[in-house]
C-alpha cells in the first residue's frame, strides 16, 4: 500500500509570529543600488503564502505573493522592489521574488504582512531617526532584527547589518 506524505501548510496566525519581517533595505547606497527589499524569515511551520500580501503605510501599495509561494521552517525569502537589480548585486541568492511595485521609505514607514484573508499578521513601523539607525539611510547597510524572537517594533531590537549591503 502506497503511503502519501503531504506537508501541512498553516495559515498565518497573528497569535504566533511564525513568519517575521527580518531585514529591511531602504534608500540604498548610490554605488550599490539593489533598490529596496524586505527579507522574511520563517521561525516555525510550513506556509503557503499564495494570495497573502505585503504593503507599506499606503493601503493601495500591495505586493501579492505569487501562486505556489511556499516557505518552510528556517527559510528566508527576499521580496525585492526590482528583482533584476537585486540579483545583479547578489547573483548567488536565489530565494528572491519581486517586483514589489512600490518604494520603501525611510522616514515614518510601516511594512505590513497580511494573511490570505486580508488580516494583518505582522507589522513594523520605523523611521530614519536616531533611534532607528540612521546609518542605513543611504549609507549602505540594511537594518536587521537582532534575533527572530524579539519584537520588531522596538528600535533597540534592530541593528545595522554586519555585512556592508545586507546579510
Amino acid at each position: 500500500q502506497d503511503i502519501m506524505v503531504t506537508a501541512v501548510f498553516e495559515e498565518l496566525n497573528g497569535d504566533e509570529k511564525s513568519i517575521i519581517l527580518n531585514e529591511i533595505n531602504y534608500h540604498s547606497h548610490p554605488d550599490y543600488n539593489t533598490e529596496d527589499w524586505i527579507e522574511l524569515y520563517v521561525r516555525s511551520g510550513n506556509h503557503n503564502l499564495s494570495k497573502a500580501y505585503l504593503s507599506d503605510r499606503n493601503n493601495n501599495n500591495r505586493f501579492r505573493f505569487p501562486e505556489g509561494t511556499v516557505l518552510k521552517e528556517g527559510d528566508y525569502l527576499i521580496v525585492a522592489q526590482n528583482s533584476a537589480s537585486f540579483k545583479y548585486f547578489f547573483p548567488e541568492i536565489d530565494n528572491v521574488i519581486g517586483d514589489l511595485g512600490f518604494n520603501i521609505r525611510g522616514d515614518n514607514e510601516q511594512i505590513r504582512l497580511f494573511d490570505t484573508k486580508g488580516f494583518l499578521y505582522d507589522s513594523i513601523a520605523y523611521s530614519d531617526s536616531i533611534s532607528w539607525l540612521q546609518l542605513s539611510d543611504g549609507g549602505g547597510p540594511t537594518i536587521e532584527l537582532i534575533s527572530p524572537e524579539l519584537d520588531g517594533n522596538n528600535p533597540g531590537n534592530w541593528r545595522v547589518s554586519a555585512m556592508p549591503h545586507g546579510s
